[in-house]
C-alpha cells in the first residue's frame, strides 16, 4: 500500500474543494463566470491526467488523479450550484464547461497537426499521440459531463424525496452519477486497452472514495459555512439547517400558498357567518324600532356619494329614500350630478333593495 500516493491524493482532493467552495461562497462579489473558469482550468488538468499520468495504490489499484479528483470535483460543484441557486445556473455552468471542452477539442488536433512537419521542434519531446488520445479522451468525456450534468438533477430530487439527511441526498446521488459516468467514460475511451476491466474496478473504488471524502467537506460547508435560505425551511428542528434545492424551493412556496389560501377560505367562512349574524342582528333592531315608532314612517335623504348609505337607512328601518337621479354624473360640474344614481347605478340600486327587503322578512 502506497500510503505517501495517497497522503497526497486526499490533499490534492481537499486543495480543489476548498478553491471551488471559496470561490463559490464570494460568487456573488466576484461571479460566478470566475468558479466556472477555475472549473475549465480543472477539466484542462483533468484530461491530461486522464491520458497519461494514474498512481498506483498496490499492484493491482490504480487512480487517476484527473477523473478521481479533478473531474469528481467537477460534478460536485455543479451540484452545489443547483442546491443553492437553480436549475438555469446549472445549465449555464453545463454549457460554458461544454464549450469550453469542444474549443480544448479542436485546439489539441490542431496542434497535432504540427508534428506532421520535420520543421516543428519539439522541445519538451510531447508525443504526438498523447495530443490525440487527450482530444478522444476529452471529446467522450464532455458528452459524460453532460449526460452527468442532466442525472445529478434528477436523482438528487428523487433522492431528496426519499432521503431527508442532507449528507446522503448528496452522497448518494454523486455515488450513483459518478459509477454511470465511469461505465461510460470508461468503456468509451479506453475500449480497445487491454486492462480496461482493471481501469473500470479502479475508478469505481477510487470515484467512491472520493465521493465519500467529497460529499462531507460539502456537507460540512453547507451545514456551518452557509447562511442563505433558512426563512424558507420550516420543517422539523432536527433538520432546521437542511438547505433545499431550487425546485425544492418552489415546493416549499407553492405549499405556503396553498396554506395561506386554506387559512383565507376559513377566514371568508367566519366572515360569511358573522355577516348572516349581523344580518339577524339588524332585523331584530329594525322589528324593535317599528314597534317605537309604530305610527310613524321613517325616511332618510341621502346626498353622499353612491348608494351605500341608502341601503344602511333602509336596513334601520326607513320606508321612504330621497336619492337624486341623472342621465349623466358627467353632465356639468354642479354636484348634484356627481353623487346622483345614473340610470345603471339605481337599477343595481333597486335590485339591492328587493333582495334585502327578501332577506329582511319585508316582502
Amino acid at each position: 500500500m502506497n500510503y505517501n500516493q495517497i497522503a497526497i491524493l486526499f490533499l490534492q482532493g481537499f486543495l480543489v474543494v476548498f478553491v471551488i467552495l471559496l470561490l463559490f461562497r464570494h460568487r456573488k462579489k466576484l461571479g460566478i463566470g470566475v468558479l466556472l473558469a477555475c472549473l475549465g482550468l480543472f477539466q484542462f488538468v483533468q484530461v491530461f491526467l486522464s491520458s497519461a499520468i494514474y498512481v498506483s495504490i498496490t499492484n493491482n489499484f490504480i487512480v487517476s488523479p484527473g477523473s478521481s479528483i479533478f473531474f469528481t470535483a467537477t460534478l460536485f460543484a455543479l451540484l452545489i450550484i443547483y442546491i443553492k441557486d437553480d436549475a438555469g445556473e446549472t445549465k449555464k455552468a453545463t454549457y460554458a464547461l461544454f464549450i469550453v471542452n469542444i474549443l480544448m477539442v479542436i485546439i489539441l488536433r490542431t496542434l497535432g497537426w504540427y508534428f506532421n512537419y520535420t520543421s516543428t521542434v519539439n522541445l519538451l519531446e510531447v508525443a504526438p499521440p498523447v495530443l490525440y488520445t487527450s482530444s478522444k479522451v476529452l471529446l467522450v468525456g464532455t458528452i459524460a459531463l453532460f449526460l452527468d450534468s442532466l442525472l445529478i438533477i434528477i436523482i438528487f430530487e428523487f433522492i431528496s424525496r426519499k432521503v431527508r439527511f442532507l449528507f446522503l441526498q448528496i452522497c448518494i446521488t454523486m455515488l450513483i452519477v459518478l459509477s454511470f459516468d465511469t461505465l461510460f467514460f470508461s468503456t468509451l475511451a479506453f475500449w480497445n486497452y487491454e486492462k480496461l476491466h482493471t481501469i473500470i474496478i479502479s475508478a469505481l473504488i477510487s470515484k467512491g472514495v472520493f465521493t465519500f471524502f467529497y460529499s462531507i467537506l460539502f456537507y460540512v460547508y453547507l451545514r456551518y459555512f452557509d447562511y442563505t435560505d433558512k426563512e424558507l425551511v420550516y420543517i422539523k428542528i432536527k433538520d432546521v439547517f437542511r438547505p433545499i434545492s431550487y425546485k425544492q424551493k418552489f415546493e416549499t412556496a407553492v405549499n405556503i400558498i396553498k396554506k395561506v389560501e386554506e387559512e383565507r377560505e376559513q377566514e371568508l367562512i367566519s366572515a360569511n357567518n358573522e355577516k348572516e349574524k349581523r344580518i339577524k342582528e339588524l332585523e331584530l333592531s329594525r322589528s324593535e324600532l317599528k314597534k317605537r315608532l309604530k305610527d310613524v314612517t321613517i325616511g332618510y335623504s341621502d346626498h353622499t356619494t353612491g348608494y351605500d348609505i341608502s341601503i344602511f337607512s333602509y336596513i334601520l328601518g326607513a320606508e321612504i329614500i330621497e336619492k337624486h337621479f341623472t342621465l349623466s354624473n358627467n353632465f356639468s360640474s354642479f354636484r348634484d350630478h356627481k353623487i346622483s344614481l345614473n340610470p345603471k347605478s339605481f337599477k343595481d340600486f333597486v335590485k339591492k333593495i328587493s333582495k334585502l327587503s327578501v332577506i329582511l322578512g319585508n316582502l
